[in-house]
């Protein structure tokens, strides 16, 4: 192999890397944004519009975030860890005992529910 490719490619894979954080990071804002503006009681084609995506993809934030589903042990015992404190997942992982595929997923679906909140310093908190 071509020694100059090797760091060639470490830099692509390492800007696509960070693209898709970004783009992480824009659909939850985007997500969030959305919500915000069906609660103000803007009409989803509206929101669609604005955000130029489909009708669809709104309504189906929508419905997700409105329909109240029990909270899950796992989710309780990460919600309790954050009570009052930011911590990185690493310290929730301790704090609660789980294994870090668990918290992996409770964080991804208390972020998605807005019940927690990542700060760009890698941080979790509990929403306001």
């Amino acid at each position: 192999m071509n020694p100059n490719l090797r760091p060639q490619l470490r830099e692509l894979g390492d800007a696509r890397a960070q693209l898709r954080r970004e783009e992480i990071a824009l659909t939850r804002r985007t997500r969030a944004a959305a919500l915000e503006a069906a609660r103000a009681g803007i009409p989803a084609e509206h929101i669609a519009q604005l955000l130029r995506i489909r009708t669809a993809t709104i309504e189906a934030w929508i419905a997700k975030a409105s329909v109240p589903r029990p909270t899950r042990e796992s989710e309780t015992r990460v919600l309790d860890a954050l009570a009052d404190k930011r911590l990185r997942q690493r310290d929730i992982v301790a704090a609660t005992g789980m294994n870090q595929g668990t918290v992996s997923k409770v964080l991804a679906r208390l972020a998605n529910s807005g019940r927690i909140e990542r700060s760009d310093d890698g941080t979790l908190a509990r929403a306001a």
